[in-house]
């Protein structure tokens, strides 16, 4: 199995332990249910209240099975997404109506000016190295790197721009 294959798979299988758990309050209930039924007895109010908070278990497992079939979905998709919106598939994106949230006009616009602006400022101040060897000028430091690193998810490429007062991060 191709190492794709085997991490669908995987994703696949979270969202199916998930559903799994979510049919168990619902389960329970009409357990409980077809006792009373099958004894002719009346519900109390305490069991009102227990069935209650069984039912609110099975809404919030429901609920984290929908998030995690929403992030799936926005993985599985993400591949065919041009690179410069492929962030709308992050799993920081809220859990809407909507696959990548309700306000998507908005962020595509925000992309959409940020990716002007780092094209005009990596054009404006001509970098001095695409690649620099290690330890020439205008070299990010160890603790500039890392922090990079921190920012963002595998960068190939770090360097400054001529003026260095800015950094570049290419992908």
């Amino acid at each position: 199995m191709t190492t794709r294959n085997k991490d669908v798979d995987l994703k696949l299988q979270h969202l199916k332990n998930l559903l799994s758990k979510a049919a168990c309050p619902m389960m329970y209930m009409m357990d409980m249910f077809l006792q009373k039924s099958s004894n002719q007895q009346p519900i109390t109010i305490q069991e009102v209240q227990s069935y209650t908070v069984t039912c609110k278990g099975y809404l919030q497992m429901l609920q984290a099975s929908f998030s995690e079939i929403t992030f799936r979905r926005r993985s599985f998709i993400k591949g065919d997404i041009q690179p410069q919106y492929k962030a709308l598939c992050d799993d920081t994106t809220p859990v809407t109506d909507m696959l990548f949230g309700d306000d998507i006009k908005e962020k595509i616009k925000e992309m959409d000016a940020e990716n002007s602006v780092f094209k005009k400022v990596g054009h404006e101040n001509q970098l001095d190295f695409i690649n620099p060897p290690e330890g020439e000028v205008g070299r990010l430091t160890n603790l500039e790197r890392k922090s990079a690193k921190l920012m963002v998810a595998s960068p190939r490429h770090m360097y400054r721009t001529k003026n260095q007062n800015t950094m570049m991060v290419v992908f």
